[in-house]
Formats: structure tokens, C-alpha cells, sequence
């Protein structure tokens, strides 16, 4: 078996981002529907990682967050910003005990930043991920009924009698004097069982996951990929198998110019072959390779056009992205 490399590129062109037409019906980012499909239903898998569920049992996921009040809306504040710890988060839940016990009766596992609920009742309420409602009014992405009508209505009641419980509760009121921005709400979404769970066939094809994102780190583990959050370091060898290297979202600028440049090297040392790099608009990914033939220039080009040379050489990620030729994603890796 030999090893493959396919990268899931940051995008610098906005064409590859959500469309607007599309955007209001999905129930997460392109990222979580690429991990886990259009229904998203994360929760199931997030309760799974924790001690194994059963397949058809539906969980919900109740996130933490802060949601900021304007003149005439409210819009959520990214919760990976909150930091809340155990002894809030078990002080928060104390005092609203009651209300989800009488609404979500099943059995529960709770983090610092989210609540899973097994529950059949919300099965139906279509509702959005906090990826997609960060920064923005969250009128339209509140859940809303599909087949049985009266639940996302009951669902805003409770938030609601939450949302008066932790107004002045003591955790938000020392948050508040530390300069914190308090716990004023929860955000329900990611309904569903691990029998809804429909990843893209090519986190399915792959045998190595690199990906600092939680979400795509427990899918890889769910199917059985060696997963891991940190990438590889592509000037030693690598494992053979197929590996997906997850770049969509780096933490930083500079550290995908790292990468980009170590790739670029390990290319033209000749410790890689050819590369598949991916990059996603609108859902749909789209392929192009990287191999040492494009990095070759003339000794005319180099007398004569030395700085186009040095970019053909040495190019940038916006240059060689802007450059390269993208096609539909169709082959598998191990149709290399």
C-alpha cells in the first residue's frame, strides 16, 4: 500500500463560501455537513464518544451561550469564546433543573459548554448549528416545526423561562465583574441518531484524519480513522494509506503559510509525489494536484524573467490557487 495526501485547502476566493439561496435551509456549516451530512446530527455523535449509544436513540445538544441584545434583535456571540468552567456550568444547571427535567426527561451527559438530552420529542424541529447563526440576528435561525406543529414554540418557551433563571444568577453576576460575558441562554441544535449520520465519501475513503476541529476529529474516530489534531510533518514519511490533512479553517494565516511552504518543499525534495489539494464552494469540492513538474523553470525563464521564475519556483498559496485549474472532485484516492 502506498500513501496518498489530499488537503482541504482554506479558500481566498469568496465564490467558494455559502451561497446566500442556500444557506437559510442547511442545518450547519459546509464543514459539519461535509463531517456529518445535511441532517447534522452531532449530538448522537458527541454522546457516542462519551460511552456508546444506541443507534436509533435521537439526542439533542443543548450549547451555552451568550446572546448579545441590540435596539431590535439579539444575535449569538461565537460560544468558543466563553470559557465557562465545571463549577459554573453544574451551578447553571442546578437552577434550571426542573424546567428541563419537565420538558427533556431522558437521560443526559453534560460538559462544561454543552448538554446532550436523549429525547423523541424534538426529533422533528428543524434547527441551525451555531457556526452558521455566529454574529447574526438569530431571528431565522431559530428552530422551527417540520411535520409536528406546537414544538419549536414549546422549545421558546423554555428557553425563555431559562433565559429569566440566569438574568441575575450569581455565576453571571461575578462573570459580569470580571469583565466576562455571561451565560444568558441555550442554543438547541444537532438533532438526530447515529443512524442519520452520512459523512462525505471522502473523509470515508480515508484512513488518516489531521483536523483541528472537535467535530471532525470524533467523526474520524466514529468511523474508525486514525485521527489526530495536529499536522503531519511532510518532510519525514508518513504512514501508508490515505491521509486528509484539514486545512478549511486554520487558526491562523501564518500557520497555513508554514505548511504551504513545507508542502511546496516536501514536493520538490521529492518526499511527496503529487498532492491532492480540495477546496469547497457551496457544498461541492473541487480538486487540483500538486507535483514537482509545476514548480520547473528554463534557464531562459530564469535569465529573462527571474521574477516570474522565482514565483513559478516559489509560489504564494493566493498565486498558485488563483492560478490552478480546479475540477469537480470525483476521484476517490485510492484512484490515484
Amino acid at each position: 500500500m502506498s500513501t496518498h495526501l489530499s488537503i482541504l485547502c482554506p479558500s481566498l476566493i469568496s465564490s467558494l463560501e455559502n451561497s446566500d439561496d442556500s444557506i437559510f435551509e442547511q442545518k450547519g456549516s459546509w464543514q459539519e455537513i461535509f463531517c456529518l451530512g445535511n441532517d447534522l446530527p452531532c449530538a448522537a455523535l458527541w454522546a457516542n464518544a462519551k460511552a456508546p449509544i444506541e443507534s436509533t436513540s435521537n439526542w439533542s445538544c443543548l450549547e451555552l451561550v451568550h446572546l448579545h441584545a441590540t435596539r431590535d434583535h439579539l444575535v449569538l456571540i461565537d460560544p468558543r469564546i466563553l470559557e465557562v468552567d465545571a463549577t459554573e456550568e453544574l451551578a447553571l444547571r442546578l437552577s434550571v433543573q426542573d424546567i428541563l427535567q419537565e420538558f427533556l426527561p431522558g437521560p443526559s451527559i453534560f460538559t462544561k459548554n454543552r448538554w446532550l438530552i436523549s429525547s423523541e420529542l424534538l426529533k422533528s424541529v428543524k434547527t441551525s448549528s451555531p457556526a452558521l447563526a455566529v454574529g447574526r440576528n438569530i431571528d431565522i435561525w431559530m428552530p422551527r416545526d417540520t411535520t409536528q406543529a406546537g414544538l419549536a414554540k414549546k422549545w421558546r418557551q423554555l428557553q425563555n423561562e431559562i433565559q429569566m433563571v440566569w438574568h441575575d444568577h450569581p455565576v453571571n453576576l461575578q462573570r459580569q465583574d470580571l469583565g466576562q460575558l455571561p451565560i444568558n441562554s441555550l442554543w438547541l441544535y444537532g438533532i438526530g441518531t447515529l443512524q442519520d449520520i452520512q459523512p462525505h465519501p471522502l473523509i470515508e475513503s480515508m484512513t488518516h484524519v489531521y483536523s483541528p476541529n472537535e467535530l471532525m476529529q470524533t467523526a474520524a474516530m466514529y468511523l474508525q480513522k486514525t485521527s489526530t489534531p495536529t499536522p503531519p510533518n511532510l518532510l519525514l514519511p508518513m504512514p501508508d494509506g490515505h491521509h486528509l490533512i484539514d486545512f478549511y479553517q486554520p487558526t491562523s494565516a501564518q500557520e497555513w503559510q508554514v505548511f504551504w511552504e513545507q508542502l511546496v518543499l516536501g514536493i520538490k525534495q521529492e518526499k511527496l509525489t503529487q498532492v491532492q489539494l480540495l477546496q469547497c464552494k457551496n457544498g461541492n469540492f473541487y480538486s487540483t494536484y500538486i507535483h514537482k513538474q509545476l514548480f520547473n523553470t528554463s534557464l531562459i525563464q530564469r535569465i529573462f524573467s527571474p521574477k516570474k521564475s522565482q514565483q513559478t519556483q516559489n509560489p504564494s498559496w493566493t498565486e498558485f490557487s488563483q492560478q490552478a485549474i480546479w475540477h469537480p472532485y470525483k476521484t476517490a484516492p485510492n484512484e490515484y
